[in-house]
């Protein structure tokens, strides 16, 4: 079953890592000069997301809840570096996508 769920989330993740590199190739070559002032907010989503898909597979976290506990494990190839490389990669995960919120926020106020 671990194999199985490895597999459908590295899978996730190279679709994910894929569509932000083609979203971000179209953003950098075909938009317009009216929409260039927008496209900035789209593009610094969309690099926000390609990084977080990159930490996340770096990473592979595992997350544990019990009654009020979580617990974080990561099993990425992370751990090959050591304890405290997959917990700053961690908290940068935790700063992308509060980035990517606020970038969407922004997006909806600039529309």
């Amino acid at each position: 079953l671990a194999g199985m769920f490895d597999a459908l989330n590295h899978s996730f993740m190279a679709i994910g890592v894929a569509i932000n590199a083609i979203v971000l190739f179209v953003i950098s070559t075909h938009t317009p000069q009216s929409l260039r002032d927008y496209a900035i907010i789209i593009f610094n989503t969309a690099l926000n997301d390609f990084i977080e898909m990159l930490l996340h597979f770096m990473l592979n976290p595992r997350i544990f809840i019990y009654g009020r506990l979580v617990a974080h494990v990561s099993d990425g190839p992370c751990r090959l570096v050591s304890d405290v490389f997959c917990g700053v990669l961690f908290e940068m995960i935790h700063t992308t996508v509060v980035h990517t919120c606020t970038l969407i926020a922004i997006s909806f106020w600039y529309r």
